[in-house]
């Protein structure tokens, strides 16, 4: 009697708020070819509130005969809330050769109409090509699973050259429904530069006749140094029904069983880049990559400026690309670079470009030359050293007929400011110089008996301040940014120009993470940009962040190429600019 009560309030409490929820529908087919003799599987998923629905229609699909095999559902309660999907199963038979298209398939519900997308199929005579997995051979699925839930953690490649990108997979396989959403802890990435590899992704896969539901997440990290590591265990925590217990509602209301799973350590062999055939000025860049240069303009007076842009582009640590040098710039004068990135992660392969910005000035009349640019870099793929370069562009000046134009401020050369503290002391005469009347009559004795109310709200406010760090993550990050960047700045030891940079970068990319409360992982240059320019900040303040950021990233992957005294003036940069950025954020705040 008491099961069927607990049962009707259940029902009572949980439909009202799933009937207030939103559903979504989606569709997908195990493979895009399929031969004569195969057939493929459709699936159309109905998540969120989807009580009582009846199995969809199917519009007819050319060159296939389709039947139902079924439908699953399956029921999930996370933090107080229901959510159920369906899934609904079809067999699609080809019946001749050719490209067709399901089409989009259509479910009303509640007064809303909910569509899918149309997927491509092909059919081919031969033999087709396997269903794609669901990732690739560095995921595949284990030999055997280890009962309702359980983690795998792989690499797509155990020996790579320094620099070059190792992929890392954590997948989460799971044939039960979870009471809580679990708890990701990934693995030490020691000694390697980690790039979080979005979005995650999820799929069914078949385990030894087992159905289970994947989560997958993906890593990119860049070894630093050659050797031999070890990639740590990943640590998931989760809670699933406790199969041991006969009492479902006792089960429910327990909040399940938690199991906290592991994946198995990873050992990784970094090899040296090769000797043989390395350029000497070869500046780390580790990849594929090319490169290209323009002016905005080729006819051009004396002493006006021209804008010349340098941009490598390809596959590898894109914020490691170094600047390629020009070798004689003669007649032409020119002004700071600026640096900007553009990081892409398509295909969960880390790519993109890195533009180098000058500004240019003619000095002289006559057919000017920028002379041919070269760069090289380590192909991992071809084992070789490659050198890419972009030809000479010649420059038509003619004479000045008007005053030289002004460089603006971005390309001017800038000095190193340092922020100078003057401690004036206040100088006053004892309250006790004069005793004219009794102690208890002197303004100091009626202002000690202020002195208990002061501690009581100092009191006050201080628990009040305390009690917001422990429980408010953000207010706690936000106002202890300061003192855990001076805490890992004066824990530095200077000596290691790659440790140097290593620490002055986490100090500054930490600090402003915690005060936008960002996550401080995979927070690239575009990004701080971006949420730094939604707070007002001064570019000129922008620009000194961005090129610190970009020397900190040169110095780790080429530390060869930078000297010690450099990287101790980034290091005294950062303090100078983290004191700026504290007082910016106090104003703002005001």
């Amino acid at each position: 009697m008491k099961k069927i009560v607990i049962f009707i309030l259940l029902w009572v409490i949980f439909v009202p708020l799933c009937s207030a929820q939103e559903i979504s529908i989606s569709s997908s087919v195990d493979r895009a070819q399929v031969s004569l003799d195969q057939q493929a599987v459709l699936r159309i998923t109905v998540s969120g509130n989807v009580p009582n629905l009846s199995q969809p229609q199917i519009p007819p699909i050319p060159g296939f005969s389709i039947y139902s095999s079924g439908q699953s559902q399956s029921v999930s309660v996370v933090n107080g809330q229901m959510s159920s999907s369906i899934v609904f199963s079809f067999v699609l038979t080809p019946q001749k050769i050719g490209k067709y298209i399901i089409p989009q398939m259509n479910l009303q519900y509640a007064g809303k109409v909910f569509s899918t997308n149309p997927i491509n199929i092909e059919v081919v005579a031969g033999q087709a090509v396997p269903a794609p997995s669901q990732s690739q051979s560095a995921s595949q699925a284990p030999a055997q699973s280890n009962g309702p839930v359980f983690v795998v953690g792989s690499v797509d490649k155990k020996t790579a050259y320094v620099n070059e990108q190792i992929t890392y997979s954590f997948r989460f396989y799971r044939a039960v429904q979870l009471f809580s959403n679990p708890q990701y802890k990934p693995p030490d990435f020691t000694g390697f530069w980690m790039e979080d590899l979005p979005p995650q992704s999820t799929y069914y896969q078949d385990v030894n006749g087992q159905r289970y539901f994947v989560v997958e997440l993906k890593t990119a990290f860049f070894p630093t140094a050659p050797g031999e590591y070890t990639i740590g265990s990943a640590n998931l925590v989760c809670s699933i029904e406790d199969f041991s217990s006969n009492d479902f509602f006792r089960s429910f209301f327990s909040g399940g069983k938690t199991q906290t799973l592991a994946t198995e350590p990873i050992h990784i062999k970094v090899l040296p880049l090769p000797q043989n055939g390395k350029p000497k000025d070869f500046s780390g860049m580790v990849g594929q990559y090319k490169i290209s240069a323009e002016t905005d303009k080729t006819n051009i007076e004396c002493n006006q400026p021209i804008t010349f842009k340098i941009t490598v582009s390809g596959k590898g640590n894109i914020k490691t690309i170094s600047q390629p040098q020009i070798k004689e710039l003669r007649n032409l004068r020119k002004y700071e670079t600026i640096a900007s990135l553009n990081v892409s992660k398509e295909n969960y392969t880390v790519q993109g470009s890195k533009t180098f910005t000058t500004m240019l000035l003619p000095q002289v009349p006559g057919n000017l030359e920028i002379p041919q640019i070269t760069t090289n870099y380590f192909d991992p793929v071809e084992k070789v050293y490659k050198i890419i370069s972009v030809p000479p562009i010649g420059l038509k000046v003619t004479p000045s007929t008007k005053p030289a134009s002004p460089i603006p401020a971005a390309f001017a050369a800038k000095g190193i400011k340092f922020l100078n503290k003057d401690i004036r002391y206040i100088k006053t005469n004892s309250l006790f110089s004069k005793k004219s009347k009794p102690f208890y009559g002197q303004p100091w004795f009626l202002l000690l008996q202020f002195i208990p109310l002061i501690a009581l709200l100092l009191s006050f406010f201080y628990s009040r301040h305390y009690n917001r760090l422990v429980n408010d993550k953000r207010y706690a990050r936000l106002h202890t940014a300061y003192g855990v960047a001076a805490k890992i700045l004066k824990n530095t030891e200077k000596g290691d120009p790659a440790a140097t940079a290593c620490a002055v970068s986490d100090a500054l990319i930490n600090y402003i993470a915690d005060k936008l409360n960002l996550p401080a992982a995979g927070l690239t240059s575009s990004i701080i940009k971006n949420e730094l320019k939604k707070t007002g900040i001064d570019n000129e303040l922008m620009d000194e962040i961005l090129k610190i950021i970009e020397r900190c990233d040169f110095a780790k992957f080429a530390p060869a190429k930078i000297l010690q005294d450099e990287t101790n003036q980034l290091y005294d940069n950062t303090a100078a600019i983290i004191e700026k950025l504290e007082s910016f954020f106090k104003k703002r705040k005001k």
